[in-house]
């Protein structure tokens, strides 16, 4: 039987609906959070409409959000960093060194605006988490950009994201891992040279929500 692409698309769906069910039935069996890590690899292991390789895809997505976390919430054991000497709770990479590893690239890019680059400088400055991580992307990071709304102040364009999102960090390569090419959407500022207030509340709010 030949699979197509869109066979494809519903599948990667599919896997990816499954997971959050996971995670959504271990959360409701217990509010510990050791528990529910317990209660999520047990379902995930009887599971029997996924595929060998896709549990233990649905495995390393679980265990990437749970070591965000420890980071994010200093949750767990401490331990110190075998890189910076700093307290990390991850055992798959340390914040302090994501930190600085971010910082290692100040002045090496820009969105043209000084304003913009400060603000992006403080975000990676606070927060070096993946998933966390506020970026500038060039333009020509994007392909297949097509208008998809018009409003009074913004147009909004879906697009396909070359590199694609932050997913992990190698602590080993000390390095970026990124998803590969994923659907975004773009928002252009009609009229707008400068970035507005309403521009950086709306950058605030996103950070927010990622966290």
């Amino acid at each position: 039987m030949e699979i197509t692409e869109k066979d494809g698309k519903d599948r990667k769906s599919f896997v990816s609906q499954t997971y959050f069910n996971l995670i959504y039935y271990s959360e409701l069996y217990s509010s510990n959070y050791e528990d529910r890590i317990e209660i999520y690899n047990k379902l995930l292991s009887e599971n029997s409409d996924l595929t060998p390789k896709e549990k233990e895809s649905c495995q390393d997505r679980a265990s990437r959000n749970t070591e965000r976390e420890k980071e994010l919430y200093k949750r767990g054991k401490s331990m110190e960093c075998s890189y910076c000497n700093l307290t990390r709770y991850s055992t798959r990479y340390c914040e302090n060194c994501i930190i600085r590893y971010l910082k290692s690239f100040f002045g090496t890019w820009t969105s043209g605006c000084d304003i913009i680059d400060r603000f992006i400088c403080e975000c990676q400055s606070s927060s070096g988490l993946p998933l966390h991580i506020m970026e500038w992307i060039s333009f020509d990071q994007f392909k297949d950009i097509k208008p998809f709304a018009k409003g009074g102040f913004a147009t909004i364009y879906t697009a396909t994201w070359k590199r694609g999102s932050i997913l992990d960090f190698n602590e080993s390569e000390q390095k970026f891992v990124y998803q590969g090419p994923q659907k975004v959407v773009l928002k252009s500022l009609n009229n707008s040279t400068e970035p507005t207030e309403e521009f950086f509340e709306e950058a605030n709010r996103f950070i927010q929500i990622r966290s």
